[in-house]
């Protein structure tokens, strides 16, 4: 599950967005909003003409991965819109005080009226979006990347990482400084049981698996040609953010829906959004061209990473050939 990735048509952003936590009586009070426009047809013109038709299967079985919807450049259009809705402090488009925003597209740019503050972070997305291209492609390849099922009795920590990298064709460094300074370092035993999973699930069970019983704050951040897995020393557990998570290699079947049918691809992301939120107690989850849009503080966010590796792993030991 790639976590801290958000999507603009056919590109990725690397970061989870830190939302803006104004009070109601702040915006009441009517906070300055100026009008700006920015050039994004690069992001949409990509994207299939709209007299073109759509080549994903009408409906998933529970074995087709969830995939992202084929849009067309009007589609696409509104899905950044919808992007910077979901990621740049949300509550700010919502009524009393989306009568002082706005976001349309003029003449094939998009003209936003929002506060300084939101404009500093959509020119911020716009620019991780923009000057990372390779990192972009990177991140894309090690989320997508399925590796084969494999067993660890009491192995290195770094061993595990290295199969990682090995299977998944992508080359992963560690900061190990930062974890020896909380007790994990390449000598850690491992002992894991995974059934094809996703590259970075790998990761994440190799960490909690070196360190039992605690909860370890990490980030893994593309820094081509190498994916850097660092120890996030400043998390905090107040810290509030927008964070989307990669659904769309995961199969149907994580929905939870009958196993006998199909279904259209928008009732299967519609039941697996009602399954993490009542899983992890959350409510506004979204999704948003094969993103999960989650808004919430760090332990929140932690809970939604945790749930959807296990629905994943589930799934793929569920969906194995009995032996």
């Amino acid at each position: 599950m790639v976590a801290h990735s958000l999507r603009a048509p056919g590109v990725a952003l690397l970061a989870c967005v830190l939302t803006a936590a104004l009070a109601p009586d702040v915006w009441a009070q009517g906070a300055q909003r100026i009008e700006r426009t920015y050039a994004v047809s690069d992001f949409y013109l990509s994207a299939r003409p709209d007299d073109q038709p759509d080549p994903n299967p009408s409906r998933l079985g529970p074995d087709n991965p969830i995939s992202r919807p084929s849009e067309t450049r009007s589609e696409a259009q509104q899905s950044i819109i919808k992007l910077f809705r979901d990621t740049v402090d949300p509550p700010s488009w919502e009524k009393p005080y989306d009568r002082a925003t706005d976001i349309v597209y003029r003449d094939g740019d998009l003209v936003i009226t929002q506060t300084p503050a939101n404009h500093r972070q959509i020119m911020s997305i716009l620019r991780q979006l923009r000057e990372n291209p390779e990192g972009n492609k990177l991140a894309s390849k090690f989320g997508a990347a399925r590796l084969p099922s494999k067993r660890f009795d009491d192995a290195r920590l770094a061993t595990v990482i290295d199969w990682v990298a090995a299977e998944s064709k992508v080359k992963v460094d560690v900061n190990w400084r930062e974890f020896q300074a909380v007790g994990i370092g390449p000598d850690s035993p491992v002992t894991l049981d995974l059934t094809q999973p996703l590259a970075e699930r790998a990761i994440r069970a190799a960490v909690a698996a070196a360190a039992p019983g605690r909860d370890v704050p990490f980030d893994i951040t593309p820094r081509p040609p190498t994916m850097l897995l660092k120890y996030e020393a400043t998390a905090k557990p107040t810290d509030n953010f927008s964070c989307a998570y990669d659904i769309h290699v995961l199969p149907a079947r994580v929905a939870g829906l009958d196993r006998g049918k199909t279904y259209p691809r928008a009732e299967v992301v519609q039941a697996l959004i009602k399954r993490v939120e009542s899983a992890t107690k959350t409510t506004g989850v979204r999704e948003s061209n094969g993103l999960l849009i989650v808004n919430g503080r760090r332990p929140v966010q932690t809970e939604v990473r945790k749930y959807l590796d296990r629905l994943d792993a589930e799934a793929m030991e569920e969906s194995a050939p009995r032996k």
